[in-house]
């Protein structure tokens, strides 16, 4: 009675294919509500989160996040934004980050990415006309 059916004349969809045609920028974000964990994060196009935040796994950021933000591993897309300090192990950025960045393993800095502040990286791979401003420091 408060189920949703497919009208006759129109077959339904199963939930994955809908959203592999959904276009999120330009990074790979798990298509598949099963392909999530626990301990993960994404902040989609249009949302902002205020406030320091930790996440114990991955984090992809396609919106925005004022504050600090500790995590494992960041994939910032090229609409995501980060006002404040980031810490993590791994991260891909393709968007803006403002404030310190310690990356502990690798750091790949994208073509479309402006980075305003100092930078701490074990390793680094940064791509032509990547934007950075701020020093960087080898950890």
């Amino acid at each position: 009675m408060f189920f949703k059916s497919s009208l006759p004349d129109q077959p339904s969809v199963p939930e994955e294919i809908l959203l592999k045609d959904i276009s999120m920028a330009s990074i790979a974000i798990p298509q598949n509500k099963n392909d999530f964990n626990s301990g993960e994060l994404v902040v989609g196009e249009g949302v902002v989160l205020n406030g320091s935040l930790e996440v114990p796994d991955k984090a992809w950021v396609l919106g925005a996040i004022n504050g600090d933000l500790k995590v494992h591993s960041l994939t910032v897309g090229s609409t995501g934004k980060i006002e404040g300090k980031v810490d993590c192990q791994m991260a891909d950025i393709a968007g803006h980050v403002k404030d310190d960045l310690r990356v502990h393993e690798l750091l790949i800095v994208r073509a479309s990415s402006t980075i305003s502040g100092n930078i701490f990286y074990k390793e680094i791979d940064i791509e032509r006309g990547a934007k950075i401003t701020g020093q960087l420091s080898m950890l």
